[in-house]
């Protein structure tokens, strides 16, 4: 069980009060109590269920992968406690009330702040000193941890064995090979699994409509059941996705009167009346009755219909046993798994796009790679190509490396990034971007026992034990698919194609070069589904406006981090797109961000751009029958065709943004004082 502690992120207003005061005590008896008034408390108990893969990381002793999920003391699979009030807060500053307020639901803990002078401020009393402060509080939100199982039950945790592994590759936009540093792999639990949710909200308020935190847990609850919070980390790469499965258990306890407290406890009330606010002891609920609202999420949803016209997968980074190639699966519930697309592939190779789309239009090259020695700084290099497009940036993110051109903590000058050392140059925003892309599965699902047999397994019906079959790694080139796994690969779309590389001296086939790919041929897709989070677009845009003073100081990879900033929506949800561009001076990141990802659909409707591995022979094609876009900045929320839309008049405001944006990049490259038209230096 854990506390939530984390930080927030900007929050909109609703009314709140302080708690009240508890009577005065009688004369001759000590005033102080130990703890704080809790007159009620809700306690909700569900299961969510996942949609796409989770990782919540843990410590691992898999020397093959970089990043393992967390184990319980049990070794059992589970997502910590701190890990769910995280994402639950963050989410929480949609719907709930002004900083003060959310700090006194979910906990406070001051942090100082360095002042120029070296003096200590505290951020939140502006006192100065050099200790902390005594000023913050506890959570009245208890969330806790959460079991990973196989279904809505508590005695079937998760077994390790049906743990997945993905492999993360970083593409250099030179070479177009992996980038140097960057292969990782990281543990997920697939799609199907069930996680146990466990909360308690501790309030001094008598009634439920004077806490603003009940109705906070209703909204949370109302996100939950439709699929708009996710978990863990790569968030925006098609992770973390979850849903509330059935209706949550929630109980209300009394602790302002005998009955009350017998019940909380399980035991029989000692009367038979009520509680003394009118509502019976351990009452159960529902999320409406709890006042919460359907929030407003705030994203424009893309929804893209395609087919294949060439093989499309990701390659798994296993080579199977009989077929060399494979494309990559992951379990969608039950004993079946699918082809699948992860996020991150989708959205790297709409990054990609972009980035040539922005370069082309800038006429400015990727930093070579091979003009660093190798090591740390051509690592560094490729996260120099990543961070030189501010628009690029504000959609797809940043990690955040110098802003002078120079790789960070390699460039010139005073060796810490700065350029030349006269400390104008500041790191370039940094933060998650606020496009996301999801998994993408293929519609027919594999058994499992099919997949196992395919890779040598001993399925009873599919393959036959031999005593002449290959055994060991080593005598892999003996493996033969069996004939019925074949045949029921080819009914599901699929099939063997063998490959070889040619000798330039003789022409025949080169000596030991002879491979072969389970290529998927005519496999049905699910639709391609991407989200832009237009209130963290607005941030990103405003951290831009003042490039050194990063609006986001914690982790980028927390959406509630994010301090308020001026120019962003005041959070009711009722305003789309106000981000700081919307005022006609060009100043913003956020429309030419958006007018970047409508260039990148055009494309990728115009059949530009291709999917997964194997593009440059002859994979990845593909024929996109409609996307249809919703939640557009200024536009009625209702889903719309992309030719329609891009009829709007208000979809011409982004073009000209997005011809300002470039036309300051050009003003900024002939200024002669080398310093940008926004004071930033080049």
């Amino acid at each position: 069980m854990t506390r939530s502690n984390s930080a927030a992120g900007p929050v909109p207003a609703a009314p709140a009060g302080p708690p009240p005061v508890p009577p005065a005590a009688p004369a001759g008896r000590r005033t102080e109590r130990a703890g704080r008034a809790m007159v009620r408390r809700l306690r909700v108990r569900g299961w969510l269920r996942l949609e796409t893969p989770l990782h919540v990381g843990g410590v691992g002793d898999d020397p093959s992968i970089d990043l393992a999920l967390a184990v319980d003391g049990l070794s059992r699979l589970y997502v910590p406690g701190t890990s769910l009030a995280g994402a639950l807060r963050a989410f929480a500053g949609r719907s709930i009330a002004d900083r003060l307020v959310l700090d006194g639901i979910w906990g406070n803990v001051p942090q100082n702040s360095i002042r120029a002078n070296g003096s200590r401020q505290n951020s939140d009393n502006g006192s100065s000193g050099s200790g902390g402060s005594d000023d913050g509080s506890t959570s009245r939100i208890v969330v806790h941890d959460g079991l990973v199982t196989t279904g809505t039950d508590l005695d079937s945790p998760f077994p390790p064995s049906r743990v997945e592994a993905r492999t993360g590759i970083g593409i250099d936009r030179v070479l177009g090979t992996v980038a140097e540093g960057f292969l990782y792999g990281r543990a997920v639990l697939p799609r199907g699994a069930y996680l146990r949710l466990g909360i308690d909200l501790e309030s001094p308020y008598p009634e439920r409509d004077a806490d603003s935190a009940t109705a906070m847990l209703g909204t949370l609850l109302l996100a939950l059941a439709g699929g708009r919070v996710r978990l863990g980390a790569a968030r925006t790469r098609g992770l973390g996705s979850v849903v509330l499965a059935g209706e949550p258990e929630i109980v209300e306890q009394r602790f302002d009167s005998m009955d009350g407290l017998l019940s909380a406890l399980g035991l029989p009330p000692a009367t038979e009346t009520t509680g003394t606010a009118g509502t019976a002891a351990g009452t159960a609920l529902t999320p409406a009755d709890l006042g919460g609202r359907d929030p407003d999420a705030d994203l424009l949803r893309v929804t893209i219909a395609w087919r294949p016209t060439s093989p499309v997968m990701v390659r798994s980074a296993v080579d199977g046993l009989s077929i060399d190639a494979l494309p990559l699966v992951s379990g969608v519930g039950g004993d079946e798994v699918a082809l699948v697309l992860p996020g991150s592939s989708i959205k790297g190779a709409l990054r990609s796009h972009a980035e040539r789309i922005e370069r082309t239009a800038r006429a400015r090259d990727a930093a070579h790679p091979l003009n660093v020695p190798a090591g740390p700084r051509r690592s560094a290099r490729f996260r120099e190509q990543l961070d030189d497009l501010a628009a690029v940036n504000a959609l797809f993110g940043s990690a955040g490396t110098a802003a002078s051109g120079t790789e960070y903590g390699y460039g010139g000058g005073n060796g810490n990034g700065n350029d030349g050392g006269d400390g104008r140059a500041a790191r370039a925003p940094r933060g998650v971007g606020a496009l996301g892309a999801d998994d993408c599965y293929s519609k027919p699902a594999i058994p499992a026992d099919l997949w196992r047999a395919l890779n040598g397994a001993h399925v009873t019906g599919l393959s036959e034990p031999s005593d002449s079959g290959p055994t060991r790694s080593w005598d892999k080139a003996r493996a033969q698919v069996p004939p019925e796994v074949r045949k029921r690969l080819r009914k599901l779309g699929m099939d063997q194609a063998d490959h070889v590389a040619i000798d330039r001296w003789t022409g025949g086939a080169a000596d030991k070069r002879l491979y072969s790919t389970l290529e998927p041929h005519h496999v049905a897709w699910q639709d391609l589904r991407l989200t832009v989070d237009l209130r963290r677009l607005n941030r990103f845009d405003t951290a831009s406006a003042g490039f050194g003073n990063q609006a986001d100081s914690g982790d980028p990879a927390d959406s509630g981090n994010q301090v308020s900033t001026a120019g962003e929506s005041d959070g009711s949800g009722t305003e789309r797109g106000n981000d700081a561009g919307s005022d006609g001076d060009g100043d913003g990141l956020a429309r030419p961000a958006l007018a970047l990802l409508l260039l990148v659909l055009r494309d990728l409707r115009a059949g530009r751009l291709r999917l997964g591995h194997g593009v440059n022979r002859g994979h990845g094609d593909i024929a996109v029958e409609s996307v249809r876009i919703s939640g557009f900045p200024g536009l009625p929320d209702t889903e719309r065709d992309f030719d329609d839309l891009l009829r709007e008049p208000a979809v011409a405001a982004y073009t000209r943004s997005w011809q300002d944006y470039l036309d300051r990049d050009r003003l900024d490259q002939e200024r002669p004082d080398k310093d940008r038209a926004d004071g930033r230096p080049l």
